[in-house]
């Protein structure tokens, strides 16, 4: 009775409330962040408390109603969450035009781990190296730079320290002057939220936003359960 004279409040007028919500660093400054500009503008009733961190954080035991991630996503099965996949995010590796004259302009994935590295240490990069791409001359981390941060990261490579594995979006700028050059070139944004009997109006007016922008259509099917995504490594 408690839950159903909840819900019945929450339909009574414009959803109104804080919103805990939750995203990586990579995601920042994605497509999916940027639309919740416009999300806010048009439910000016909701306030956005977000956690930014690489931490797959359990949102029941946080209480954050909403994540999007871009990892993590194999970790759901068998569990009280629904995922629904939002758009692409390509991950690649770039480098400067200075530091492939210095080293040489790789000819394959093989050769581009054999330049120097700025390995990322938040994102399981050479596990998923290896169980993606078995073939792939082994990294060894100790032999490169590392940095656990990823505006740290964009530094670096920028700086020409070392080649980097960073989202295509966040490079964007630096790729299209060319200050930066691609050197590869699939992983996922995903919305995840609680499976229950009744949600918050103001993480439904969430879910319902991101599934119209991103995926139109979509709402008129009750339950929108994506193909079970494999895990991600942006």
């Amino acid at each position: 009775m408690e839950q159903a004279d909840a819900e019945l409040k929450n339909y009574a007028g414009e959803p109104t409330g804080q919103l805990n919500i939750t995203w990586p660093n990579v995601l920042s400054n994605s497509e999916v962040v940027r639309s919740l500009g416009d999300f806010c503008e048009k439910n000016s009733g909701i306030k956005l408390n977000v956690k930014i961190t690489n931490e797959v954080l359990n949102l029941t035991n946080e209480g954050i109603g909403i994540a999007i991630r871009s990892s993590g996503i194999s970790e759901l099965k068998d569990s009280n969450l629904i995922a629904i996949k939002l758009s692409s995010m390509q991950p690649i590796f770039c480098a400067t035009p200075s530091l492939l004259e210095k080293h040489g302009h790789p000819k394959s994935l093989n050769d581009v781990v054999k330049l120097p590295q700025i390995i990322p240490t938040y994102v399981p990069l050479i596990n998923a190296l290896k169980k993606h791409l078995p073939d792939l001359d082994p990294l060894t981390e100790k032999e490169h730079h590392r940095v656990d941060e990823i505006n740290g990261l964009r530094s670096l490579v920028s700086l020409g320290v070392g080649a980097g594995f960073i989202a295509r979006h966040v490079e964007a700028e630096e790729l299209s002057a060319e200050r930066l050059v691609d050197l590869t070139g699939k992983a996922l944004p995903y919305l995840v939220f609680q499976k229950t009997a009744y949600a918050p109006a103001i993480n439904r007016c969430l879910v319902d936003y991101l599934k119209q922008r991103f995926l139109p259509g979509t709402l008129k099917h009750e339950n929108v359960i994506t193909d079970e995504p494999d895990e991600s490594i942006a």
